[in-house]
């Protein structure tokens, strides 16, 4: 059946305030009030948030996360052994639910030790962290690894690939937004495995490593073609 168009306008436009309000009580927790309400404002205002748009979009699912994680690492470590092992799985899970949404962020899981000063905390953060990130992410890429594609290829593949379109743009033709894998005719071939997939994104990671970073940063995909 799935979600009709208005059901899907008004999941983005909920979600958008949803984040907007995590954002104020993450700010909230560490600055005072009227720079929380100004922060919670300005993230009101961004256009993907307000946008009444027919697409789902992953940035007010992944802003909500990113103010969660904020919130929780404002908060003071836990004494107790068994609610410290809970804080610092709760923060890398918070970083594998985002990571559903904008990839690039689980390598933000073994740094969630930076956030913190004592070598304890530090270590439990590296440790424990990665753990509630992996709980997350984990079973999700084992899904997508086992489930059958009727011959169409690795759903882990294909997302890879997808991901790797410059600007939505093949060979940077304006022409290819935003579905640039629909003219690549490697792209059926490249999905078929991991490692053939790897093997077609390489070559352009090589080609403009740094236009491929900032691109994955912004959470855009990329194409060096």
């Amino acid at each position: 059946d799935g979600m009709t168009v208005p059901s899907m306008q008004i999941v983005n436009a909920v979600t958008g305030a949803a984040a907007a309000v995590a954002l104020f009580l993450a700010a909230a927790a560490v600055f005072p009030l009227p720079a929380a309400v100004f922060a919670g404002l300005l993230v009101a205002a961004s256009p993907h948030l307000v946008a009444i748009s027919v697409y789902l979009l992953t940035e007010p699912f992944a802003i909500a996360l990113i103010a969660m994680l904020l919130l929780l690492a404002a908060k003071r470590v836990p004494t107790t052994g068994g609610a410290r092992v809970a804080y610092f799985l709760a923060l890398g899970a918070s970083v594998g639910a985002l990571s559903l949404f904008r990839p690039i962020y689980i390598a933000f899981a073994p740094l969630l030790c930076l956030a913190f000063e004592g070598r304890r905390d530090r270590l439990s953060a590296l440790l424990l962290g990665c753990a509630g990130a992996a709980c997350v992410v984990a079973p999700w890429m084992i899904r997508n690894a086992l489930i059958a594609t009727d011959g169409s290829g690795s759903l882990i593949a294909a997302t890879l690939l997808d991901g790797s379109y410059r600007g939505y743009l093949f060979n940077n033709d304006p022409a290819t937004f935003p579905y640039p894998r629909f003219v690549d005719p490697m792209f059926e071939i490249a999905r078929q495995s991991v490692g053939q997939a790897l093997g077609e994104i390489w070559p352009r990671i090589v080609a403009d490593p740094l236009g491929m970073a900032r691109c994955r940063h912004a959470g855009r995909r990329s194409s060096s073609r």
